[in-house]
Order: structure tokens, then C-alpha cells, then sequence
């Protein structure tokens, strides 16, 4: 495949074969196959990347280790900032009755989010083209963060409509009917400002087993954020760019 960047595909490629995956490639869009997981990756993105991470690199593995080894039940996840879902075909190929929650804002994300979840032939599983945030509202895209590609593009709260939805994660749970939540992972390029602002409703922490958030320090709110968490009985980790957080009494 040609692409600029070249040591990047062969290293990928490499791994692939390494890790007994399976791609086909049309010229546009890279069908991968991992045992029973497939997904579509558009070729000039960063879906690959995120599949490396994800899918081949296991990055959310010793989350579901830690349920599987404890005998936790495992029953809800919500991926905020699901991107082309990739986070949930992992979690629901090792937790298949979980009932699954997945949202991303960007539109074109979204249709390959829709895409890779029918590819699997997922049930109960749910994609919601929306953002989320301190409160009810609506988007507006702006330029992306850190690389810019399609996996750090961010959006501003406004109160005037739009074509894209925000939500508290209040609502969230509130609209699914969701007494609790085993398992949320947060990578919403820098909208976690909003969701952990000190006027924001946070009752939905009382309802969270573990979290993995991807904490963007270009808004200076990490020390924030571990505060808050702590105060909201949990105990924290860092993995790689990841902060794991746990409720005490399951440790």
C-alpha cells in the first residue's frame, strides 16, 4: 500500500502477520479480521492506528482482565468518544451480553462506527451520533487537537441548534434506562472539562464501577479530575496515555 507513511504500514504489517490478523485492502478502506472480530479502516485516517492500539496492542485488556479474574459482572459499558468502535467490538467479543453504549459526535466516525457494528452483527449494542458534556446542548466542530486526524477532532458547546446533540452523562443514563454502569471509557478530546466541572452534575460517579479517560492536558485539568475521583471513592491508575479509575470496594 502506498502511503507517506511508509515504516508505519510495513511495521502494521508486520505486526499483523505476527499476530495471525487478517487485512484485505480495495485501494480506500482496510478490512481487518481478528478471530471473530472484523472492522473496516479507512486507508488515509487514523483508524489504523487506533486498531494497532486497540485491537492489537490490547490497551483496554487489563481492564477486562481485572472483571474477569475477580468475577465482577460485566453487564454495561459506555464508550464516549467511540470513534469507528473499536473499543466496543473489543469489550463485546469478550463480554457478549453486555449491553453497550457507544457515542461519537463526527459524522463521518459514526458511519463507520454503524458500519463496523453491523459488520459484527452486534445485539445490544447501541450507536448514538452525539456528543457529551456538562450539559444538554448542541455542537459546533472546531479544529482538532494534538495531531488533528480523525481520531482528535473536538467540538464546542453551544446553545443554539445544530446538527449534533451533546449530552450529560446523566441523561445518557437517564435515556438507556441504566441503573448502573460497569465500565465507561471517556476519550472526548478535551470535553471532559465539561463533564467534571464543579457546577457539573456528577451523581452518575455513584454508578460507575471503573472509567478509563484519556485526560488531554492542553486544558490543564488533570489534577482536577483526580481529585474529583478520589472523592468519589475511587482509586487510579495510568496506563500508557490512559488514567484507570476503580472503586475502592472492588479492590
Amino acid at each position: 500500500m502506498e502511503h507517506k507513511n511508509f515504516k508505519f504500514w510495513q511495521h502494521h504489517y508486520n505486526k499483523l502477520a505476527f499476530r495471525n490478523i487478517d487485512v484485505s485492502f480495495d485501494g480506500k478502506e482496510l478490512h481487518y479480521k481478528k478471530d471473530t472480530l472484523e472492522a473496516y479502516a479507512r486507508k488515509d485516517s487514523s483508524d489504523s492506528l487506533v486498531f494497532d492500539l486497540v485491537i492489537m496492542q490490547d490497551e483496554y485488556k487489563p481492564i477486562t482482565d481485572f472483571f474477569l479474574a475477580n468475577n465482577i459482572p460485566f453487564n454495561s459499558f459506555i464508550d464516549l468518544g467511540a470513534n469507528i468502535g473499536l473499543t466496543s467490538l473489543y469489550i463485546k467479543k469478550i463480554f457478549p451480553d453486555a449491553t453497550v453504549i457507544a457515542v461519537e459526535p463526527d459524522k463521518n466516525n459514526y458511519s463507520m462506527l454503524v458500519r463496523n457494528f453491523d459488520l459484527n452483527k452486534l445485539s445490544n449494542a447501541t450507536a448514538l451520533q452525539a456528543g457529551v458534556g456538562k450539559k444538554d446542548c448542541y455542537l459546533l466542530i472546531e479544529e482538532g487537537i494534538r495531531d488533528k486526524k480523525d481520531w482528535a477532532i473536538s467540538f464546542q458547546e453551544v446553545d443554539y441548534e445544530t446538527d449534533i446533540r451533546s449530552y450529560s452523562i446523566v441523561s445518557l443514563l437517564n435515556k438507556y434506562e441504566l441503573a448502573e454502569i460497569d465500565f465507561i471509557k471517556m476519550d472526548i478530546e478535551g470535553a471532559e472539562k465539561a463533564v467534571f466541572e464543579k457546577d457539573a452534575d456528577l451523581s452518575f460517579l455513584s454508578k460507575v464501577k471503573v472509567m478509563a479517560i484519556e485526560i488531554h492536558d492542553e486544558f490543564n485539568i488533570r489534577n482536577d479530575i483526580y481529585a474529583i475521583l478520589k472523592q468519589h471513592n475511587f482509586i487510579l491508575f495510568n496506563t500508557n496515555e490512559t488514567t484507570i479509575a476503580i472503586k475502592k470496594d472492588l479492590v
